[in-house]
C-alpha cells in the first residue's frame, strides 16, 4: 500500500506534487490518500485510510511528533508505515544521524534553540569549529543555509541567522553549525531494504536520471552509512569535495524525501514494493517462529496443544 497527501480543493485526488508516483504505484499496489495536512496527526486524517498491512506514505515532511502521531493512528487501523518515529527521526534531524556518521560529513555543532541563540551560547559553540575556513550555518533538516567567514564576527553569524529566519521562518528545532566545504557532483541514494537506488541531481545544465552504474566510491561510503543507520527508507546525499572524495551531505526519511517530477518513479515504487513484501515475511517468519516456541513448550508441559490453538 502506498500513502499520499490528498489534492485541493478534490480531496479525492492525491496532490498534484505526487500524482505521477500514485499513478505508477497504483499499476500494481493500493493507493490511498490522507488530509488534509494540517490535521495529519490527527485520527480523522487517516479515517479514510482503507486495508491493512506495511505502507509506504509519500508526501510532505513534518514533524517527528506530528509523525508518531500519524504513524500510531494508522498502526491502530491494523497499517504500519515502514518507518517507524525513531526511524523517521534518525534520518530526518541532522542532528540525531550525525553522531553516527562523523568522519564521513564535514564537522557539524548544534545549538538547539529555534530563535537567535545568546551571544554567550554561540560563542561558546563556535570554538567546536575553530580551524575551519567558512562555516555554513543551517537548520536541522533543510539542506538551504547560509555562509560565513571564518574572519566572522558575532553579529555576522547572528545576522546570518536572522536571514535565514525571515527566508524559512522555521529552524526545525535547532540550528546546525558546518564546516563549508566545497562540493560538487551531488547523488542521491534511495536506500530501501535490501535494495540501493542511485539517482544523479539537478544541476545547471542536466536533468536528473537514474544511474546504472554509480561511482564505486559513493557506493564504498552508502554502504557504511547503511551499517551505521538502521532504518528501511531513507535517503543519503553525497557529494565530492575538490579532491574528489566522496562525503554526505545530507540524510532524509525516504517517505518524505524530494523525488524530481522529471524522474520515472516507477523504479522508486518497485525498490518500495520489494520493501514492504520483505517486512511481510519477516513478520511471518517470527510469528512461526513464536509458533514453534509455544508448541515447544506445551509438549514439554505434556500439553497437546498451547492455549488459545484450537
Amino acid at each position: 500500500m502506498f500513502i499520499f497527501p490528498f489534492g485541493y480543493p478534490d480531496h479525492n485526488q492525491v496532490d498534484e506534487g505526487y500524482e505521477g508516483e500514485a499513478i505508477a504505484a497504483s499499476l500494481s499496489s493500493q493507493v490511498e490518500t490522507v488530509g488534509p495536512f494540517e490535521y495529519i496527526g490527527q485520527p480523522q486524517a487517516v479515517n479514510g485510510v482503507l486495508g491493512s498491512g506495511w505502507a509506504t506514505y509519500r508526501g510532505w515532511m513534518m514533524p517527528v511528533a506530528t509523525y508518531a502521531k500519524f504513524y500510531g493512528n494508522l498502526k491502530e487501523n491494523g497499517i504500519r508505515l515502514v518507518s517507524d518515529a525513531a526511524q523517521y527521526s534518525i534520518t530526518h534531524y541532522m542532528n540525531m544521524w550525525y553522531p553516527f556518521l562523523i568522519g564521513l560529513t564535514p564537522r557539524t555543532t548544534f545549538i538547539m534553540d529555534e530563535g537567535i541563540p545568546s551571544d554567550e551560547l554561540i560563542t561558546s559553540k563556535l570554538k567546536d569549529m575553530k580551524g575551519a575556513d567558512k562555516l555554513f550555518i543551517k537548520s536541522l533538516v533543510k539542506s538551504d543555509g547560509f555562509n560565513v567567514d571564518t574572519d566572522f564576527h558575532l553579529d555576522a553569524v547572528k545576522a546570518s541567522m536572522q536571514r535565514y529566519l525571515d527566508f524559512y521562518d522555521d529552524t526545525n528545532g535547532g540550528w546546525a553549525i558546518r564546516e563549508w566545504v566545497p562540493m560538487r557532483a551531488e547523488i542521491r541514494a534511495w536506500v530501501a531494504g535490501a535494495n540501493t537506488l542511485y539517482q544523479t541531481r539537478e544541476g545547471n545544465r542536466t536533468e536528473p536520471e537514474w544511474m546504472e552504474s554509480p561511482p564505486a566510491g559513493v557506493v564504498s561510503l552508502v554502504n557504511r552509512v547503511k551499517k551505521k543507520i538502521h532504518s528501511h527508507f531513507y535517503t543519503v546525499d553525497v557529494a565530492y569535495t575538490k579532491g574528489n572524495v566522496p562525503i554526505v551531505v545530507e540524510l532524509g526519511d525516504g517517505q518524505v524525501s524530494g523525488l524530481p517530477e522529471s524522474l520515472d518513479s516507477t523504479p522508486l515504487i518497485n525498490a518500495c514494493e520489494l520493501l514492504m513484501d520483505s517486512l511481510a515475511q519477516l513478520d511471518e517468519m517470527q510469528k512461526a517462529e513464536v509458533m514453534a516456541a509455544r508448541l515447544e513448550q506445551a509438549k514439554k508441559l505434556g500439553l497437546d496443544k498451547p492455549a488459545g490453538i484450537v
